[in-house]
Order: structure tokens, then C-alpha cells, then sequence
């Protein structure tokens, strides 16, 4: 038998196969589709009887509210008589202790929030992958809550979520606590009770509304996670007989660090702690104050027509930099919130991001530290 005789039958064999696995092929695709098809029925059908059950549920709850309103109605009569007679529900004033928690748990928040959405941020500016370019306007709008020490530290090395944290806080303060609610009533001052009172109105006008966009998730966290609280906190603040403010530091604050929390920017963020009856640390004496980072919160009991001196419920919050005592404060050409100051100044001399062949260490400025006079 020749070669070519011997491969003709291989060749028959090749193409039965093949014909068969076209033919499987086919039959598998035509079972899938038609599984396919019924499944597409099924669903029709199930959304059919899912919104029939809802429509359902819905009749069932407007019978359910109709019947406890025709049982509740014989009553109505009967609990009119007594309302007259019965007392209100004694308000609640909140206290020293709850305030300085819940303003401690409000700070806490902020540096949470802040700390989870810009760490991505810094770490794209590192490597080189700004992906987004604020317009002029909104870094404006930003650099505008922006407190005067802090603009001299913009290219402080790591001080980025202290800057957003410190801008946070002044928007907080501006719109919710910087303005007194508390107005007390003179026997017989009618005028100046209704002037308090438009003064109120025109106030409360004026705070924006914070829309609930559950599609936008940065808009919504931070919603739950900082606005809703601050305006909790600000209404109990404002109902209590007792006047609550919010008060950022002095213009001395660099030389009286002892009456602050001071942030250690030279120690990751740990608290640097005074000394007894609040005198100042050796740590404090070399420690460089940088910008304010919160407000405190201060109280002054009323009692009758007297009030008391304010007291410290939560300290002011400050950043400092408490290294070597004759070291010098490292600076970076390019940090998050100089880019954003040189947008909001129509500025793009500066490098966009950081140049990948230059580490960040060649990059570095020193800022001769400045050591408080205590």
C-alpha cells in the first residue's frame, strides 16, 4: 500500500471527527439557547409576581393603619380632657462630661475620614499619578478655610491630613458653632427678644443644606460621618441653658504650647503631654509650633443673671514639631495642599507631581525651626 493510499481512511477519520464535534458543538449551543430562553421567561415571571406582592404588601399596610386608626379614634376624646393636665416631658440638658465626648468623638471622626480618603490621594502625588486636577475655583474655596500659620507650612513634609483636618474643623466651626444661639431674656424686653429672635431666623436661613445623594459615596460618608454629628452636637450645644463655644487658639499660641493639645508631627501624631499643674516640658520648650489643627471647646455656667469665667472642656488642638533639639523641620517642593494653593493662585510653575528619578529625599527643604519662648 503507497503513503498516499494509507493516509486517505486517516484523513476520513480527521474529518468524521471533526464533522461530530461540529455537530456536538451545535447541539450544545442550541440546548444552551434554549435554556437561556426559558430561564429569560422565568425571570418575567417572577418580576410579575414580585411586584404583585409588593402592591399586596402595600394594601396590606394601608388596612393595618386604617384599623388602628378607627380603634384609636374613641379615645381621642378622652385624651383631649387630660392633655391639658398632663406635664411635658422634662428636657434633657446635656452635660460637661457628654459634651467634651461627643466633641472628642466629632475630632476623632474628622482625622478618621480625613486619613482614609486622602491616603490614596498622597500615594498617586508620590508615584506620579494625579489623576485629578482641581479647577482654580474650588482649590480657592479650599484654601480659604485655610488659617494664617498654616500657610506658611504648606510644604511641611507629612502634614497634608493635618491641613485637611484643620480645614474641616474651621468649615465646622464657621458654619455651625461660630455664632452664639444664646439669648437671655430681660424682664420686659420685648424689642430686643424679637430682634434676638430674626437675628435667629436670618441665621438658620443661611446654614447650607446637605443633600442626601446616597450615589455619590464621598458625598455620603461624609455626611454620616462628620456633618450629621457636627449638627447634632451644635442643636444640643445651643439647647442647653449653659454657654458652650468653640474657640481656636490665641495669636500667642507659640509661646503658651502648654495650654494645647499639642500633635507630635516628629513622632507620628502622638500627644505630647504637659508637665504638672500645666507647666510647660523640656519636650515643650524645643517643641516648633506649626498651625491650629482644632478649636476647644469652653463652657460658662449660667446661674440666675451671673455667669462663670469659661472653663476648658476639650483643649484647642495645635501641630508641632518636637524632634532633635537642634534639628530643622524637613519640607517637601511638593505636597497636596501646596499643589492645591498653587491652583487656587492660577500657578502651574511647579511641578505637577513629583519627578519619578528624583527620590523624595533630594526633594527635600529644611525650615529652620522657630522653638516657642516659654
Amino acid at each position: 500500500m503507497s503513503p498516499n493510499q494509507a493516509e486517505t481512511p486517516r484523513k476520513q477519520d480527521d474529518k468524521s471527527k471533526l464533522e461530530g464535534e461540529v455537530r456536538l458543538r451545535q447541539f450544545t449551543e442550541e440546548v444552551l439557547d434554549s435554556r437561556q430562553e426559558e430561564l429569560e421567561v422565568q425571570e418575567k415571571e417572577n418580576s410579575k409576581l414580585s411586584k404583585k406582592l409588593e402592591l399586596l404588601q402595600q394594601e396590606l399596610k394601608e388596612a393595618q393603619s386604617q384599623l388602628a386608626q378607627a380603634r384609636t379614634q374613641p379615645n381621642k376624646a378622652e385624651e383631649s380632657k387630660h392633655q391639658g393636665t398632663r406635664s411635658s416631658p422634662r428636657r434633657r440638658d446635656i452635660t460637661e462630661s457628654e459634651a467634651q465626648e461627643s466633641y472628642q468623638n466629632l475630632f476623632q471622626s474628622v482625622g478618621r475620614w480625613v486619613e482614609y480618603r486622602i491616603r490614596p490621594v498622597l500615594d498617586d502625588l508620590a508615584r506620579g499619578h494625579f489623576r485629578c486636577q482641581p479647577t482654580s475655583a474650588q482649590s480657592t474655596r479650599f484654601v480659604s478655610l485655610m488659617r494664617e500659620p498654616a500657610t506658611s507650612c504648606l510644604n511641611v513634609w507629612h502634614s497634608d491630613e493635618y491641613h485637611f483636618t484643620a480645614i474641616i474643623m474651621q468649615y465646622l466651626w464657621l458654619v455651625f458653632f461660630a455664632k452664639s444661639f444664646y439669648c437671655p431674656l430681660d424682664d420686659g424686653d420685648g424689642e430686643t427678644t424679637v430682634a434676638w429672635i430674626d437675628e435667629l431666623e436670618s441665621a438658620i436661613s443661611k446654614l447650607p443644606r446637605v443633600p442626601y445623594l446616597t450615589a455619590a459615596e464621598l458625598q455620603n460618608s461624609l455626611r454620616t460621618s462628620i456633618i450629621d454629628p457636627a449638627v447634632d452636637l451644635a442643636h444640643r450645644l445651643q439647647l442647653s441653658p449653659n454657654m458652650f463655644s468653640l474657640r481656636w487658639p490665641s495669636r500667642t499660641a507659640r509661646s503658651k504650647l502648654e495650654t494645647y493639645e499639642c500633635i507630635n508631627l516628629a513622632d507620628r501624631g502622638a500627644i505630647m503631654i504637659s508637665g504638672e499643674n500645666g507647666k510647660s516640658t523640656e519636650a515643650l520648650k524645643n517643641a516648633s509650633y506649626l498651625f491650629d489643627v482644632a478649636p476647644g471647646l469652653f463652657v460658662e455656667t449660667v446661674s440666675g443673671a451671673k455667669k462663670s469665667t469659661a472653663k476648658v472642656v476639650c483643649k484647642p488642638t495645635v501641630l508641632v514639631y518636637g524632634g532633635d533639639k537642634d534639628g530643622d523641620i524637613p519640607q517637601k517642593t511638593m505636597t497636596l495642599t501646596r499643589l492645591l494653593w498653587d491652583f487656587a493662585n492660577g500657578s502651574k510653575g511647579r511641578s505637577l507631581v513629583p519627578s519619578r528619578k528624583v527620590s523624595p529625599k533630594s526633594k527635600t527643604l529644611i525650615l529652620r525651626r522657630h522653638r516657642s519662648k516659654l
